[in-house]
């Protein structure tokens, strides 16, 4: 049985190394948080959040990819799966705050999270035998929970 871990991205800029490399940092509230993908070569990937220094490990959810925000209030959970939601959008509280695309139809990649953490940039790409290779930008405001092709 081997484990894959994958560090995604860190909350703080005073933990700009981490296990002996260097890692995204920005500097978010008060709390600084590590979220990172886990799990064995065959069943499902979770997604798990901790603080920075590694202590209070949680799981988040089922998910292939994450990107946490900048102020490290969200988490944007890709999955890569047949039904239910491409992307979901988590607080680091471990509240689902939405739920976007639908997984038969699209799949959807977190590209980038704007400085201040309102906009995820989303690449967003059909499913669909017949229209494989069509995509497009998508934009979320997580104000209002709102997508719009860019």
């Amino acid at each position: 049985m081997t484990l894959r871990w994958r560090l995604l991205v860190v909350g703080l800029s005073a933990a700009a190394a981490l296990a002996g490399g260097a890692v995204a940092a920005s500097t978010p509230s008060t709390h600084a948080y590590v979220a990172f993908v886990r799990g064995e070569d065959r069943g499902p990937t979770t997604v798990w959040l901790a603080n920075v220094d590694g202590s209070r490990a949680h799981q988040l959810a089922i998910g292939d990819e994450a990107l946490l925000s900048p102020n490290g209030a969200y988490v944007a959970v890709q999955r890569y799966a047949s039904s239910g939601a491409s992307l979901e959008l988590y607080g680091t509280s471990g509240k689902l705050v939405a739920a976007f695309f639908h997984a038969s139809k699209d799949t959807a990649t977190a590209l980038q999270w704007s400085a201040n953490s309102r906009y995820l940039l989303t690449s967003l790409s059909s499913t669909a035998t017949t229209t494989v290779g069509t995509g497009a930008l998508v934009l979320i405001d997580t104000s209002t929970l709102k997508s719009r092709t860019v």
